[in-house]
């Protein structure tokens, strides 16, 4: 995954970590709230909103039109409803993962051992 840094109170972060921040990183990426906004056929104010005053954050109806706009995938602006990875269970017990956002599979015995391989590939993808 590529690393970005976030303006975030004046200080250079690392990654987002809430929906809300992914958005703003998204305002970011796309060129500023209004630009977003335009792109995806909301207003400023409305993103604004999403941002400061709303819980869940961006609507789930909103958040392919922000992916596609900015690259910030839905997985990271609404996890509530857009897991990061799906899995399932085949008939001998294999558990096989599938991450959303790369599109990566692996396998494992258990979930855990599964989604322990999908970590050590992102960490040989960074390095």
């Amino acid at each position: 995954m590529q690393t970005e840094t976030v303006e975030k109170g004046g200080q250079r972060t690392g990654l987002p970590s809430t929906g809300q921040d992914w958005l703003a990183w998204a305002c970011v990426r796309a060129g500023g709230q209004t630009a977003l906004a335009r792109s995806i056929g909301a207003n400023q104010q409305t993103l604004k909103t999403w941002m400061t005053h709303t819980k869940k954050g961006v609507p789930a109806e909103y958040c392919q039109a922000i992916e596609d706009a900015t690259g910030v995938p839905k997985c990271k602006l609404r996890p509530d409803i857009y897991p990061e990875y799906t899995s399932i269970t085949t008939e001998d017990g294999t558990v096989i993962v599938r991450d959303s956002v790369t599109g990566r599979t692996a396998s494992g015995r258990t979930l855990e051992e599964a989604l322990a391989d999908l970590r050590r590939m992102d960490t040989r993808e960074a390095a």
